[in-house]
This record gives C-alpha cells, structure tokens and sequence, in this order.
C-alpha cells in the first residue's frame, strides 16, 4: 500500500469546496438523535449500515455549508522561545517535526501568523520570535532564518482552530509573488571533504575588469587557485563573484583572471578565493554561492549564498577546485516547494484533512425547531426533496438552505408522548420515533410515509398511549413529512456530542476535523 500524499488530500478538498462554489453539490450539517442519554458520549458504531439506518431514523434538521466553512487543516505547532526546531529540508520527511510555527497575534483580534524554518542556526533554540510579514526570508538575532507563509483571521481561528488543529489558506500577495522568491537559501553540507589548501583572503591590490591583483602572501605557485572562484566585497560597489580561469604569480605580484568582467573600481575591496559552487537547476535564475574553509584540515566549513537565483525546484551541486588541492566534499541544496514557499501552504505544510465549521443559529428563521433534544452530528451530501404526499422520493436534488427531516403532524385528542417513545401507525404500519410532543403537536422522525389522517392512529410500543394524527396540518410550522429523503442518504461523517437542548435564543456552534 503506497502513501497518501499532502497534495491528494488538500485536493480531495478542493474537490469539494469547488463543487459548492460551482453550484454542482451540496452538503449539509445535520443533527439527529432526539433521545437524551446519560454519562459519557457513547462512541459512534464502527458498523457502516447501523449507522446510516440510524441517521435515517433519527435525523432531525440540517443547514447547508458555504465553499467558505470548509478549509484545510494542520497541526498546530505555537512558536515557543528556547524551542529548537527543525529547518525546512525539501529532502527530507518532515511529517513528524516542526519545520513550522504559528505565533498568536500582536494584538487582541489580530491574525495568526505561520512561519517556516529556513535555517535554525546549526540546531540551536530559536529565542526571538517571527515577527516580519514580507515575501522574503529574513533572519533573527538569534541566528534563526524564518519565511512568512500566510496569515489566518481570528475569525477563521476561532471557528476552526482546535488543540490540535489550526485551518490554513494562501496570503493572495504571498501567493502571487513566491515563484520570484523560490531560490536556494541553504546548501547543506554532508561532507566537508579534506584537503581544500587553495583559498586566501585579503585585500585587493589592484587589477582591471578581468584581473584582480590580490596580496603578496597569497600562494607563489602557479595556477594554485585556477578552477576555484574568487569573492568581491566593496561596501560601495557591493559584491562580486567570479570564477578563476587562471592564476599567475612573478616578481610583479600575484594576479588572478576571472571568466567575467568585474567593477574596475577595486579600491577598498576585500576579496575571499575558495572552491567553487556549482549549481545546476531548473531555475530562471541560478544561485550563486562560494564555500567557507575551515583551516584546521582544509575542510568546507560553510556555504554562502549571494543570490538565491529563483524558479527553482530542483538543484544540483558540486565543489571544484584545482584538482590537486582538496577533494571529498559532498553538499546538497534545499530548494522551495515547487511554486516557491507560501505558494500553496495546505501542500507544503502537510495538510492533515479539512476542518467544517457551522452553526445553528436560533430557528434559522423559522426553518427548524427549538424545542428539540439533539446528540448527533453529521455531514450529508445532494439530499433529494421529498414527496410530501407520499413520503416518497423525488428526483429533485434539494438546494434550500436548511431542511427538517421529521413528520409535523396534528394529534387528537389532546395526547402527549413520551420523546424517545417509538410509536407505531395503525394503519399505514410504519415506525417513528417521537422527537417533540406537547399535547397538541408532535415531531415524529423514521418512516416518513405514515397515513395522512383517514383514522391514522399512533401508538407507543407498549399499547399504553395512543392518539389520532393530522399529517397535513394547515398551521405546521415545517414541511409536513421534512424536507428531504433520507433513506438512501449515506452520511459522510457523524459524531455522537454532549444532549444539545435547543431553547429561545439558542446558538449552537460545531467544528468538525475530518482527517483524511
């Protein structure tokens, strides 16, 4: 069995949020149960049938879901001080580690910002928190390189986050510029190698666009540094990297020849010759970099990067140098998600599944009722209406923006059931459950295709109350049979929940986390 990968599960949930957008299905939050129970919520059966035979049954109401309740989710990983984490690394399975961190607002109702670990200062705890809000990577006193991916409102958070959850989506503006910050920031080494004697630093001694004149220490041998690279640093002019094409030490001094022109202007400058880095990518731009020897064994301590070029997401490297000195050392670039970081944060942040968010406000104008006991929750797909008449099923797909799914029907004389009781139709023989009864009016969920009136009488289950009903009722509230039909719904998710007891006023609010 192969693995699920971020990208099918965050498009598994484009999937769905495309399709209510387009306008081409709809899902529903539902509730159901209206038997109160006691002690701890039962756990939900793992028996596929029994659970869509009860949600059949005891569905009560349900509310449809915008394209903007359903979003991606990931773990929540706070941002803690003294918290080593882990550095982003395209080579590596990141699933179980932070790579990322999420810092609380600034200010009361303030956003919620994410963060990815470009570099962690050799694995040492990060003490300055993130706090720069800009497309590029930028780098903290402690030595910790983060890059801003996207913002979550405090809305979104409180609708959606969990303990251990937390909803992602695109900052457009990141979005739109990450491709032109999609360079190589960090070239890991695996091998610093041994040997690398043919570097020198100092100052520039003169020169012209293809030479540079460096220090008299340097080495007296010729082509010593043939085949390395040379770095230019000016606070003026900047800095400048070259590749050595030749190297020629007389009694004039020590010169070395670049393979392209340089600023004339040398003075002041400080120069740094060491093996080159190679890179070979899928860039627009490629990288450009030169290594750091350390001079105890001649080993590559470092790489330094002076342009991340960008339009990369693959990237080759190599050390050369003059063959005779120094050999060895292997180095691997870490290169952005393809697009570049903040370009698509459910992918590259390891999407775990999609977060719901809806809730049951009031009567939903006057649509459901709140004068039920509800334990269940749910999410159901493309309900079709029902025949009121029959209790039958149309071949219309429901769109309204709440439905009922229980009987509404008129009791005579005036009887009150127990809820929970199951009664039975004397006539059309079918089974229910009651849901609401106050004497004159009863909710009755299960069989939608009682008779209507002609002598129906309703009766518990053990023959001790019983009462006429008037399904077709001219002062019901909701439609007289529900709205829709619900014995060939499959839920896609359900949950058991505390008794929710609706009363005047009532807002009942629900996060669901569906991993996938």
């Amino acid at each position: 069995m192969g693995k699920l990968l971020p990208q099918f599960k965050k498009s598994v949930i484009d999937d769905i949020v495309s399709s209510i957008t387009a306008n081409t299905a709809t899902y529903y939050g539902f509730a159901g149960n209206p038997i109160s129970y006691s002690g701890n919520t039962p756990a939900v059966t793992s028996d596929d049938f029994s659970s869509t035979f009860t949600n059949d049954w005891q569905m009560l109401f349900g509310k449809k879901l915008a394209n903007t309740d359903i979003l991606p989710i990931i773990n929540k990983i706070f941002w803690t001080t003294n918290t080593v984490y882990t550095r982003y690394d395209n080579t590596l399975d990141l699933t179980n580690t932070s790579f990322y961190v999420v810092t609380e607002p600034a200010v009361s109702g303030g956003t919620y910002n994410i963060y990815k670990c470009i570099d962690n200062a050799n694995g040492s705890p990060s003490t300055q928190i993130p706090d720069q809000i800009q497309a590029s990577s930028f780098t903290k006193s402690d030595g910790y390189t983060w890059r801003y991916i996207t913002s979550i409102s405090n809305f979104d958070y409180g609708r959606l986050a969990t303990d251990n959850f937390i909803p992602v989506y695109p900052n457009t503006t990141i979005q739109s510029s990450a491709y032109n910050y999609s360079g190589v920031e960090v070239v890991n080494i695996v091998n610093g190698g041994n040997g690398y004697n043919c570097w020198a630093s100092g100052n520039v001694q003169g020169g012209n666009s293809t030479v540079v004149q460096i220090q008299s220490t340097a080495s007296v041998s010729q082509n010593f540094y043939t085949n390395n690279a040379i770095y230019l640093y000016n606070s003026t002019i900047g800095s400048q990297l070259r590749n050595i094409t030749n190297y020629i030490a007389n009694s004039s001094g020590n010169f070395v020849y670049v393979d392209t022109p340089i600023t004339t202007s040398n003075s002041q400058s400080t120069y740094y010759i060491s093996p080159r880095v190679v890179f070979q990518t899928d860039g627009v731009a490629d990288p450009q970099a030169y290594s750091v020897i350390n001079s105890v064994g001649n080993t590559i301590s470092s790489i330094v990067i002076v342009d991340t070029g960008y339009g990369i997401s693959w990237a080759n490297v190599t050390i050369q140098s003059n063959t005779s000195y120094g050999s060895g050392a292997k180095v691997y670039a870490i290169v952005p998600p393809a697009g570049g970081h903040g370009a698509n944060p459910a992918n590259e942040l390891n999407v775990q599944g999609m977060g719901l968010s809806f809730n049951f406000a009031n009567t939903e104008s006057n649509t459901i009722p709140q004068t039920v006991t509800y334990n269940k929750i749910g999410i159901i797909k493309n309900p079709y209406e029902i025949d009121g008449n029959t209790g039958l099923k149309t071949a219309t797909l429901y769109a309204g923006n709440t439905f009922t799914s229980f009987i509404t029907a008129n009791v005579s004389p005036s009887t009150t059931f127990t809820v929970g009781d199951q009664v039975t139709g004397a006539i059309s023989g079918a089974v229910g459950t009651v849901a609401f009864s106050n004497g004159s009016v009863i909710y009755i969920t299960g069989d939608k295709y009682f008779a209507n009136g002609a002598g129906e009488m309703i009766t518990n289950a053990n023959g001790s109350v019983s009462a006429n009903i008037v399904i077709n009722t001219s002062n019901s509230t909701y439609d007289f049979r529900g709205s829709i039909y619900t014995k060939d719904i499959v839920p896609l998710y359900i949950q058991n929940i505390n008794n929710v007891n609706r009363s005047s006023g009532r807002v009942e609010s629900f996060k669901l986390i569906v991993q996938i």
